[in-house]
């Protein structure tokens, strides 16, 4: 999403740039092509075939003007007549060197830009294509790039949501495994393995659970049987100091002698 942004930011100030370079060259590149037809006055037939062909650009305002700024031609759909070429840049204009400008407004959609170049016919300079942008027509290349590189977020998004729901399933399945394998262990049941045939961590990490249950197991049935062996292996001993202790504390003995024996084999 980080790098979508830049790029989506990029791209729209890419596409701002790219259009005005692009209307600067047209317009360069004409003025010098009516500065070749004509000769000491302005060739208006060749200006205006000029003014149908790039006025079909969208968005675009297209001026022939003379030396004193007034307009000669101009495109048909030419619906800014009110913006026009300030004295400063018209000087400049006429020194031969190509100007351009934004003309300011508070409404970032009312903002025109005017890109002029001089037309020269024989050293003369004898006036200058102008051309004058609505900013709302980069406006809307931008728009447009910006609604693709969305569109394609959003797919991105949406691709990358459905990878990582069964990514993350693929680790925390064995985990919630692991998890209630060890609350057994916890409560005394041994009896389960997990068996989960993985070589990544969280398949060593269960390797180790189940040896650890099967050792437990072992170890529990270990004590039982020791339990129950040292169960059986005392019960005669036992049997035979509880039968002489009966004896001696029911005073069934008479002679001493059969005391002291007795007390010995206890």
């Amino acid at each position: 999403l980080i790098f979508g942004a830049g790029i989506s930011l990029a791209a729209r100030f890419f596409a701002t740039d790219q259009y005005r370079k692009d209307i600067q060259k047209r317009v360069k590149v004409t003025a010098e092509a009516l500065g070749k037809e004509s000769e000491n006055s302005l060739n208006l037939p060749g200006s205006k075939l000029f003014l149908q062909a790039i006025s079909s650009l969208p968005g675009v305002s297209v001026r022939v003007i003379d030396r004193s700024g007034k307009v000669i031609a101009h495109s048909p759909d030419d619906k800014r007549q009110d913006i026009t070429i300030t004295p400063q840049d018209l000087q400049e204009l006429l020194k031969g060197m190509d100007v351009e400008k934004i003309h300011p407004s508070i409404n970032y959609s009312d903002r025109y830009y005017y890109a002029a170049s001089p037309i020269i016919s024989n050293g003369k300079v004898l006036g200058g294509v102008m051309t004058v942008i609505s900013l709302s027509a980069p406006a809307d290349i931008r728009n447009r790039i910006s609604s693709t590189i969305l569109r394609s977020l959003l797919v991105s998004l949406l691709i990358s949501s459905i990878a990582a729901h069964f990514l993350s399933g693929n680790i925390t399945k064995p985990i919630r495994m692991m998890q209630n394998a060890a609350q057994k262990i916890a409560s005394g049941d041994f009896s389960g393995r997990l068996k989960i045939k993985r070589t990544d961590e969280i398949g060593i990490l269960a390797d180790a659970l189940d040896n650890m249950s099967e050792k437990l197991e072992n170890n529990i049935k270990q004590r039982l049987q020791l339990t129950a062996n040292i169960s059986h292996e005392i019960r005669t001993p036992l049997a035979s100091i509880q039968g002489c202790s009966e004896a001696l504390i029911d005073g069934i003995l008479d002679t001493e002698e059969d005391k002291e024996r007795y007390l010995k084999t206890i």
